[in-house]
């Protein structure tokens, strides 16, 4: 009796582990959650956030803030966060790939400083440095508590966290939903294996277990017009696209531009309505004890 008893202790206390770890693991440690090998899709299908993103967020911070943007990619948002007048930002990648094609978009008028580093491995700035980190599309990669606590790290107190896509909003993407089922279902047919699943908290519960203060929740609309040949880098652009194999994405790509041929309007565009959920969330002094 003693015996049994054990060993469903010793079951219990692994299964919490297990479910402790899980919860606490980045979604970037999956090897199919790498863009180097997409970045130039990347650049050629990815469309910059709606302006008001970013009107919204300098209602509350200062453009001469020091800002680091996470997860920047091929520097679509931070090179908006310049646009938008915050010139003193520096964008971070996990991939040196991404950041080559950040680094060559640079111009005269607008040159960033990019630097390698993983949220979730630590990033190399001292305590306190930044008035503003954001996040853009990206915040899903590092949303476990331990990134979380990392970004509060690097804030200066009163600092603030600005999640542009967050989770907690159930979403609806007019004129393209039917779109993604169709698309979905030829890769389904062909194979390929669906991503694992991972539940997330939403957003501002996420940050707040973490001890941000969440100052706002705003839901921004947006429209976007591809080109079929957009889109169709774009679909190459996201992570599950690693999960396709090689020899066979030339078969799904053929069916995909097929299918988008009976969808496309008269100009030959594929049309993306919705909102984004973006959320302001503000480091208090107790935040870095928990």
């Amino acid at each position: 009796m003693i015996r049994c008893l054990v060993l469903v202790l010793t079951a219990f206390v692994s299964t919490s582990l297990e479910g402790a770890l899980c919860y606490d693991e980045p979604l970037s440690n999956h090897q199919w959650s790498h863009f180097g090998p997409l970045c130039k899709h990347y650049v050629l299908g990815r469309k910059e956030k709606p302006d008001t993103v970013y009107e919204a967020l300098k209602s509350y911070v200062n453009p001469d803030a020091s800002v680091l943007d996470l997860g920047s990619g091929t520097g679509i948002s931070t090179r908006q966060l310049f646009r938008h007048g915050f010139k003193n930002v520096i964008g971070v990648d996990r991939d040196s790939s991404m950041i080559k094609e950040a680094l060559d978009a640079n111009t005269d008028e607008c040159r960033i400083r990019y630097i390698r580093a993983d949220v979730s491995r630590g990033l190399p700035f001292p305590d306190e440095e930044f008035d503003l980190a954001t996040a853009a599309s990206s915040f899903h990669w590092f949303s476990n508590p331990s990134s979380i606590r990392e970004v509060a790290r690097i804030l200066k107190i009163d600092g603030y966290y600005y999640i542009i896509g967050a989770q907690g909003l159930k979403k609806s993407r007019k004129n393209i939903d039917h779109v993604k089922s169709v698309i979905k279902e030829i890769y389904r047919s062909a194979g390929v294996p669906p991503k694992p699943h991972k539940h997330h908290m939403s957003t501002a519960r996420a940050l707040e277990a973490q001890k941000f203060h969440v100052v706002f929740t705003k839901e921004i609309p947006y429209t976007y017009n591809f080109s079929k040949q957009e889109f169709i880098e774009k679909l190459q652009s996201h992570s599950g696209w690693n999960l396709v194999n090689e020899s066979i994405r030339a078969d799904i790509l053929k069916k995909i531009n097929e299918y988008l041929e009976t969808v496309v309007d008269t100009e030959g565009e594929i049309h993306q309505e919705g909102k984004l959920l973006v959320i302001l969330a503000q480091k208090k002094s107790y935040t870095l004890t928990h």
